[in-house]
């Protein structure tokens, strides 16, 4: 499949799996993943989360998932606003996913104003430190084994429809489709 980034605009985000590099995609998978591990409506979760547990070990990352649940675990305990993740093997990237890929490349890129501002923007502030501290330590693990994450151009403009602060007062706290 081909990039599907708007063809006028060069430096727009990207919209989906395909145009993203294998590091954030390794991302937004484990973030899938992990929300099917916890979806309350799915059928075996403990399958999605072995499933996690192997590709974080092939990657070189054998107890970064330990990490990683955590940083998600804290980072949806504090949410202030609502998530939509896609399924593992969906194509198409979320505004939420994106989200992920920017907070991970800003603490890779040492741009931790950026990425505490951006987790104050969906987190409560008493959940920011603890989940800030637990994002730095499994950013570092991704990048101390080759894992580096791509800043993602133009997410700090004016709040649209497609940027990750965008308000979004349709979902539930945590969607999965």
């Amino acid at each position: 499949m081909t990039d599907v980034r708007d063809p006028d605009i060069s430096d727009s985000p990207p919209r989906s799996m395909e145009a993203l590099g294998f590091a954030d995609q390794f991302l937004v998978w484990s973030v899938r993943v992990w929300a099917q591990s916890n979806n309350p409506d799915g059928t075996d979760p403990s399958h999605y989360y072995k499933l996690m547990r192997e590709a974080f070990a092939k990657a070189g990352l054998k107890d970064t998932h330990l990490v990683f649940d955590r940083f998600m675990t804290l980072f949806t305990a504090s949410l202030k606003r609502p998530l939509a993740f896609h399924a593992p093997n969906c194509s198409c990237l979320s505004r939420e996913e994106l989200f992920f890929v920017c907070l991970v490349a800003d603490a890779q890129n040492d741009m931790l104003p950026r990425a505490l501002g951006n987790l104050e923007t969906y987190i409560a502030a008493t959940g920011v430190r603890l989940t800030m501290n637990a994002l730095m330590e499994f950013s570092q693990d991704f990048a101390r084994e080759g894992i580096l994450l791509e800043q993602v151009p133009d997410l700090e403009g004016p709040e649209d429809k497609f940027r990750p602060g965008a308000l979004r007062e349709d979902m539930a706290n945590v969607t999965v489709h």
